[in-house]
């Protein structure tokens, strides 16, 4: 009797849910540990105005938003763009979720910041494509 062997490759979706979930959590842990250098840098200094405090996170989540985009494009390969930018929707939506669970409401700044978040996740997900490997000598 003849056995068919069958092999299990990845797909091409199952390669993008693999990628988004490793860029998504290489994201979120990226913005809790700068949000816990953020908190630490405000129990030194003590004097730093409230309204600055959103912009900082914003640039927080923007930093976290690129690394994240990157790494899903590293994973990835290819379109770069686009899981760049769905990994910065992704974490805009964590981001989001977790400030209405504090009764935070949308703003204007809400808007910027989703808006602000995609690019980032973007423009991390075009330089994850572009990155050149480097060249070993053996």
């Amino acid at each position: 009797m003849k056995t068919i062997k069958t092999s299990f490759t990845q797909s091409g979706t199952s390669l993008y849910m693999k990628a988004l979930i490793a860029g998504t959590t290489t994201g979120a842990l990226t913005t809790i540990v700068l949000l816990c250098v953020l908190s630490l840098l405000l129990l030194i200094s003590k004097s730093l105005p409230l309204e600055l405090l959103s912009w900082i996170s914003m640039g927080i989540c923007s930093i976290s938003c690129f690394i994240s985009g990157y790494t899903t494009s590293r994973i990835t390969k290819a379109n770069g763009l686009i899981v760049g930018g769905i990994s910065g929707v992704i974490i805009f939506l964590i981001v989001s979720i977790s400030g209405l669970t504090t009764s935070a409401s949308f703003t204007y700044l809400t808007l910027i910041k989703f808006i602000l978040l995609i690019i980032c996740g973007a423009v991390g997900g075009i330089k994850g494509v572009y990155k050149k490997e480097k060249i070993r000598i053996k």
